[in-house]
């Protein structure tokens, strides 16, 4: 779980698009070894492979997706994912249907003040 929560999700338990795209990337890379490695071999239709790594990857995203990570996020999580868990959770009514626009409102929330404090830095 702890690799699934540092690969997929960000500091936020929000998912996280880069891994998405290096395993599709990945996958891409498979595929056209499965199709090259095919010509060789006529008895193995490529088709066939090439849609079962397809429909790996197809239920990889939406198991990852589907499940709920901030359930997660207390035992399993990154150090970082712990610390932004608690400190945007304070204060606030938390339940597992509202934890991700609360998580999203506090990463925005932090953005905002980052960039702020840039401008601040750029005006002295």
């Amino acid at each position: 779980m702890v690799v699934l929560l540092n690969l997929f999700f960000d500091d936020y338990g929000l998912p996280s698009g880069y891994a998405w795209v290096f395993l599709a990337f990945i996958f891409v890379i498979i595929i056209i070894i499965i199709i090259q490695a095919s010509y060789a071999d006529d008895d193995d239709p490529a088709l066939f492979k090439v849609l079962t790594i397809i429909a790996l990857f197809f239920t990889l995203f939406h198991s990852v997706n589907s499940m709920n990570p901030y359930s997660y996020i207390p035992i399993s999580g990154t150090d970082t994912q712990k610390v932004n868990f608690k400190r945007c959770v304070v204060g606030k009514t938390v339940n597992l249907g509202n934890i991700k626009e609360i998580m999203q409102e506090c990463k925005d929330n932090d953005r905002e003040y980052a960039f702020q404090k840039k401008i601040e830095a750029l005006g002295k």
